[in-house]
């Protein structure tokens, strides 16, 4: 779970582990990549936001998580319309888009899709 906002990645890191998700979490890509390369196992799914700062969008992490782990699926969350982002998100059945604000049982709900697909 990867999400700026502290109030916003507590939110969902609470309700991911109430549907019984072990989550790991960081502010911005870079954290993100620290927390991946001392994770083991690694994570099956990348909940990112689209825009962070330090200088790495949800996408770029993405790109770079799954060349050590091709096979990652990825949903990114935006307060913005895909259409921001221009044609480099590629949305397929690896990864979703899920627009912010969402409702917390959207929310485990897409997870659900995305592990299952």
């Amino acid at each position: 779970m990867v999400e700026d906002e502290p109030a916003l990645r507590q939110l969902v890191t609470s309700v991911l582990k109430k549907f019984g998700y072990r989550v790991l979490e960081a502010s911005h890509g870079p954290e993100a990549l620290g927390v991946w390369r001392e994770a083991s196992p690694k994570p099956s799914l990348l909940l990112t936001d689209m825009m962070m700062p330090e200088g790495m969008t949800g996408w770029e992490l993405a790109e770079r998580l799954r060349t050590d782990e091709p096979k990652l699926k990825v949903i990114y969350m935006s307060g913005y319309s895909t259409e921001l982002f221009g044609g480099n998100v590629q949305l397929n059945e690896r990864s979703n888009f899920l627009p912010k604000p969402f409702n917390p049982r959207v929310l485990a709900k897409t997870v659900r899709q995305s592990l299952d697909n």
